[in-house]
């Protein structure tokens, strides 16, 4: 059963990061933002547990600035959900952030909940 703590996360993003092999293979690697999360579903499969994860790389909304582009086509956007976490490691040092994001049908800034969340981490160094 793999389910890692928010540090092991970390951990798995620096080693891919730097071109590392990983221990395991349950993270995929796709465009979360491509396409509306249940086409996700219909193209990579079921996940353990309810439970995907993802590497993804994370676009800039504009070319110099550091808001993300959270809009998914036409089919909606990810909406923040709560104020982004610190990620530490065992002796308290930051090693990275972590922000809940929920899935909402529609047009920014409204939209339509849906039951799909997201947990985005990001290292703290890069």
């Amino acid at each position: 059963r793999f389910k890692p703590t928010d540090a092991e996360i970390i951990w798995y993003l620096e080693r891919k990061y730097h071109g590392h092999p990983l221990p395991v293979n349950f993270i995929q690697e796709f465009d979360v933002f491509e396409d509306h999360p249940d086409t996700v579903q219909e193209k990579y499969g079921e996940s353990q547990e309810g439970v995907w994860y993802v590497f993804s790389s994370r676009d800039r909304k504009y070319k110099n600035g550091t808001r993300p582009v959270r809009s998914v086509g036409t089919a909606g956007f990810w909406k923040s959900s709560g104020k982004e976490q610190d990620v530490l490691d065992k002796n308290n040092v930051k090693i990275g952030r972590v922000n809940a994001l929920t899935f909402k049908l529609g047009h920014q800034p409204k939209g339509t909940s849906t039951p799909w969340r997201l947990k985005e981490y990001r290292m703290e160094k890069y």
